[in-house]
């Protein structure tokens, strides 16, 4: 069975606007400025932590989107995709 990579996306971007949902509003903590979160955040374990899907999906997008022909679709992602911003708003800048 093989999946789209549109749906594999939408399942990835559910996960990071649910991390960063947890992180910002129940920790604390900012999702997108990792030098707010003090001095002791890693911690070892086994498993996969809120703040490494919200940095991994963030590093996926920027290395799927390098380039001068991407440049316009990045600056989407971060601002609709990472940043959360209306459709709408993140549109305008694109102009």
């Amino acid at each position: 069975m093989s999946v789209k990579p549109e749906l594999a996306f939408d399942v990835c971007w559910e996960v990071y606007r649910g991390a960063r949902e947890v992180l910002e509003t129940k920790r604390g903590i900012s999702a997108l400025n990792w030098k707010d979160t003090g001095k002791f955040l890693w911690r070892p374990d086994y498993r996969a932590r809120l703040n490494e899907w919200v940095a991994d999906f963030a590093l996926a997008g920027k290395s799927a989107l390098e380039g001068p022909d991407w440049a316009s679709r990045m600056v989407l992602f971060r601002l609709y995709y990472l940043g959360l911003a209306p459709y709408e708003t993140a549109r305008t800048f694109l102009a």
